[in-house]
């Protein structure tokens, strides 16, 4: 079962950084608006596996459609933020 805990924008933001810096995206391509795609060339699989890193760290479910929407950074940060509410 997944316990719902809200969690402010910035700490959202921290949190995503920091799962992409550990699949290797330079810190320096991390922004808030960087494509998943074209700024830090993650293709389907890497989203997919980001994914699963987000529902470990935030204790959240993510159905296979709404991977998705998960094509920049503030996409996601949006995301888990309207999934922790």
């Amino acid at each position: 079962m997944y316990k719902i805990m809200s969690y402010r924008k910035e700490e959202i933001y921290a949190k995503v950084a920091k799962i992409l810096v550990d699949y290797d995206v330079p810190r320096t391509a991390i922004s808030p608006s960087a494509s998943f795609a074209e700024d830090l060339a993650l293709d389907s699989l890497d989203r997919a596996a980001v994914a699963l890193e987000v529902e470990k760290k935030f204790d959240i479910y993510i159905p296979a459609q709404d991977m998705d929407k998960f094509t920049s950074i503030d996409r996601v940060v949006i995301y888990i933020q309207s999934a922790t509410e």
